[in-house]
């Protein structure tokens, strides 16, 4: 009797500590479970910031563009013409001379005021998506005569995608380009854009002096083109040795549908 109760003692120890055990691990697994959930959620939470900065940017762009092309730019034809009509009254060559001047500031002027409304926003991009906007821009640094940029589009061609991914790889390219210039003073650029039907994979590459990734911060330009990959949820990769350029490798799903998950005006 002594040996049967010994064993029911033992197997209740056991049963209690089984069940410790179990709710131990479900209180564990609960813990896992709301962890993640919550981190997804704070990433969503992130997305929705960045993204709320990013549409306040293209709004704000938006309108500086407009602003230049309907008040600055009409203002200055205006003067433009106004100056013509004082060629007739100028007698003198030193007048002549001053409004010759005169008029090729506001020319300038009036392109100047054109391209940066042009780049704030692109009417390319609107009408006709990422992939046309890309050839129209580097287009526009090829005719400078400074900068050769070579761009080869496969297997994207004549296709439109999510308004936030043309959007967003569109800055991002605009931001490339402006680095290879600025810092890295690159006199070639290659671009290759490519992919199956699913995704979009760019090559970019340029001739720029390029710098140490372990002595180089990275600046607010890199940073945004990281945080724009993050929210299309695609892969980012990049290297440059000094004197020997730089190259990313960017690729993004065009699967996913952001404009449904965010508004995009």
């Amino acid at each position: 009797m002594e040996g049967v109760e010994s064993n029911e003692i033992y197997l209740y120890i056991a049963a209690a500590i089984f069940c410790i055990l179990s709710l131990a691990m479900g209180l564990i697994i609960l813990h896992f479970i709301a962890t993640k959930r919550y981190h997804q959620q704070e990433i969503q939470s992130n997305k929705k910031i960045f993204f709320s900065i990013l549409e306040t940017q293209e709004r704000e762009r938006s309108k500086i563009a407009k602003d230049l092309h309907d008040s600055i730019g009409s203002n200055l034809n205006i003067i433009f013409l106004y100056l013509q009509q004082l060629d007739t009254y100028a007698t003198s060559d030193e007048v002549k001379d001053i409004l010759k001047s005169l008029h090729d500031m506001v020319n300038k002027s009036i392109t100047t005021a054109r391209t940066i409304a042009h780049d704030l926003l692109p009417p390319t991009l609107e009408e006709f998506g990422f992939v046309e906007a890309l050839k129209e821009m580097c287009m526009s640094y090829d005719a400078l005569d400074k900068l050769n940029v070579n761009l080869q589009v496969e297997a994207t061609k004549n296709k439109s995608y999510d308004k936030i991914i043309e959007s967003n790889l569109f800055r991002i390219c605009q931001e490339l380009i402006t680095n290879s210039i600025k810092h890295g003073k690159s006199k070639n650029i290659d671009i290759k854009i490519s992919g199956p039907e699913d995704k979009i994979e760019l090559d970019y590459i340029d001739d720029g002096k390029g710098f140490d990734l372990e002595q180089v911060r990275i600046g607010i330009g890199m940073n945004s083109i990281k945080r724009r990959i993050e929210l299309l949820e695609g892969s980012f990769q990049y290297n440059s040795q000094l004197g020997s350029g730089f190259r990313a490798l960017i690729g993004v799903s065009t699967n996913s549908k952001l404009s449904e998950n965010f508004q995009y005006e």
